[in-house]
């Protein structure tokens, strides 16, 4: 089996808008998966209605989590993205305060089942948020897409000890919104963690990533070996 590896991460930010277009990115390689995650602050009737690769290549939702009917987090994956260079746009069904946005190539993912256990949809009210993946093993590469309702306040993110963080970014406008994203091993026990300055509102959607020709119990590991990030402003 191939090693996996994650190439390129691309974020972006808008206000007032009905759609983001990331960065544009390169894909290439075998057993692809793009991933992307967004955290979104209006009301809950605005909500996705989709997300693309390329102009026609659509995702399909991961995990969808909303607070009350202003803050919304999100997480897609598309398998096998045409190897050319071009970019990720998400729409909303009407236009939205503002929107976090990021997505990542990883490669060496099975094709079969990407995605294994998923964590129910965190959110609350504080300085952290903790989030577990049940059955994490060697076998997964766990994954968590975090929104803080921020308000240009909650700062310093810190992600849990054994965690990688590859997105950390925060909107602009009246209606701030932050967006975490990071990874760990399986074999670090599957809780995903992130600390911050401040009080305020979150939501949280961890899973696990199942590397290819495994589908977990066994399935190489999508390792993030390094990653190049580039962000763009809506």
């Amino acid at each position: 089996m191939a090693l996996p590896v994650v190439g390129t991460t691309v974020t972006a930010t808008a206000n007032n808008a009905s759609s983001i277009t990331l960065p544009s990115m390169t894909v290439s390689g075998t057993d692809k998966m793009l991933l992307a995650g967004a955290s979104t602050n209006d009301d809950a009737s605005n909500a996705v209605t989709g997300a693309t690769w390329n102009t026609s290549e659509s995702f399909t939702s991961i995990g969808s989590q909303s607070a009350g009917s202003y803050f919304a987090v999100d997480a897609w994956r598309l398998l096998a993205p045409t190897n050319t260079t071009s970019t990720v746009a998400i729409s909303y069904g009407s236009t939205v305060d503002s929107i976090a946005a990021s997505a990542t190539l990883l490669t060496g993912v099975d094709q079969t089942t990407p995605i294994g256990n998923i964590q129910n949809s965190v959110n609350g009210t504080g300085t952290s948020i903790s989030q577990t993946v049940t059955g994490a093993t060697a076998d997964t590469l766990i994954v968590d897409v975090v929104g803080v309702d921020g308000d240009g306040t909650a700062t310093a993110f810190v992600p849990g000890a054994s965690q990688t963080g590859i997105v950390d970014i925060i909107t602009g406008g009246s209606y701030p919104q932050n967006l975490l994203v990071s990874h760990q091993d399986g074999a670090d026990g599957g809780v995903m963690t992130f600390s911050w300055t401040n009080s305020d509102v979150y939501l949280g959607l961890a899973f696990a990533i199942n590397g290819a020709g495994g589908g977990g119990g066994g399935a190489t590991i999508p390792i993030f070996r390094h990653h190049h990030v580039q962000q763009g402003t809506a």
